[in-house]
């Protein structure tokens, strides 16, 4: 005999209202037979397959468990953690996996949100700057939280700055560093130019990531950076003759 209602059997045996829930530590999870497959068509065999497989042979009279597909939530916000598909089985025996996919915030996501760079300020706030006097260069250092989707669940994205590479747009080397400055007279990051003309300073932010799939409690980190780029208004360079007067 076959269990072709997985999810119900399982609840009326577990007495669960959830109709499938079964709680361990800090998940649930819910056992969702193979033909509905709620919309996830991702997992390696595919429902078709899942289906196609045979029956085992189970003793006489013992009931026989569908292939399911199987659903792992946060009990905290029900947020999807991972699914994964599994044979028919017996009594007695285990759900054995076919294939699993967990929800991985990958490199490749984190560099697809539309992150925010962090800014230029230029000090002081002049329309013409002096050749060889520093041009003072300031940066907000402040993380930004996203929000996104994976696999149909809601998860959050924390970027910090990591490094900020400034290009001064001169022949001069960019700076590297992981200062996001500070306003005069303490200032740490600047740049003198020693040509006249105009040049435009350009900002490029490097970002880490982590993400969280239970509203922000715990957070993974993501395997990977992203990166944000800011160009500035192009400043002026010119220098001050001094002029005698008798």
């Amino acid at each position: 005999m076959r269990i072709e209602n997985r999810q119900n059997w399982i609840g009326e045996l577990l007495n669960d209202s959830q109709g499938g829930g079964r709680a361990s530590g800090a998940s649930t999870t819910y056992e969702r037979r193979v033909p509905g497959c709620n919309g996830y068509p991702k997992l390696s065999m595919g429902c078709d397959g899942l289906r196609s497989l045979p029956a085992p042979e189970c003793e006489h009279g013992e009931f026989v468990f569908d292939p399911a597909t199987v659903y792992v939530r946060s009990r905290a916000t029900n947020a999807l953690l991972s699914q994964h598909q599994t044979r028919g089985y017996c009594p007695g025996e285990s759900a054995e996996p076919m294939s699993s996919t967990q929800i991985v915030f990958t490199a490749a996501d984190f560099q697809e949100l539309p992150l925010v760079g962090s800014g230029i300020s230029i000090e002081p706030d002049h329309e013409e700057y002096i050749i060889r006097l520093p041009v003072i260069v300031v940066t907000d250092p402040s993380p930004q939280v996203l929000e996104t989707d994976v696999l149909g669940t809601q998860i959050l994205v924390r970027a910090t700055p990591e490094t900020y590479t400034w290009e001064w747009g001169d022949k001069g080397e960019p700076t590297v560093t992981a200062d996001p400055g500070k306003s005069y007279p303490e200032h740490t990051v600047f740049h003198e130019y020693v040509t006249l003309g105009a040049f435009t300073i350009t900002l490029t932010t490097t970002w880490t990531g982590e993400y969280s799939i239970d509203g922000g409690s715990t957070w993974q980190p993501v395997n990977g950076t992203a990166e944000t780029t800011d160009t500035a208004e192009p400043i002026t360079i010119g220098e001050r003759v001094p002029l005698l007067t008798g």
